[in-house]
């Protein structure tokens, strides 16, 4: 008995460390255009992801409600996880110093509702 509540634990433990590792995920740096879903516009964006690989990008303003992110051209050298309708998280493999990748990101908001399509031309640090 005393086994597997040790092992319960140890489990738990586990678990929590992951997801304070994902939490601690850092936030991508964009540079580019403003984009305007309402006028369903397409729009490029530099995004500088951290030495660790990883980085998430939140597309919410106080403007605009999203109401749903979509992967339109997966990366070539990464894997992009669409974590709910304002955020992504992108993830370099090993050695990958650049990448690109489009999204459709959708809301609704005081000047109407529409689509914007977002090409994302990442860069690595190294």
């Amino acid at each position: 008995m005393r086994t597997a509540v040790s092992m319960l634990i140890g489990l738990a433990a586990l678990v929590g460390a992951a997801e304070q590792a994902s939490a601690q995920v850092a936030p991508c740096t964009i540079r580019g255009n403003r984009y305007f879903p309402a006028q369903n516009d397409s729009v490029t964006h530099d995004m500088i992801v951290p030495r660790t690989g990883s980085c998430i990008r939140n597309f919410q303003t106080r403007q605009m409600t999203f109401t749903g992110t979509q992967l339109v051209s997966p990366p070539s050298a990464g894997t992009v996880q669409v974590t709910g309708p304002s955020n992504l998280r992108y993830t370099a493999r090993a050695g990958t110093r650049s990448d690109r990748f489009v999204v459709r990101v959708c809301a609704r908001g005081q000047s109407g509702s529409g689509c914007s399509t977002i090409t994302h031309v990442v860069t690595v640090q190294q």
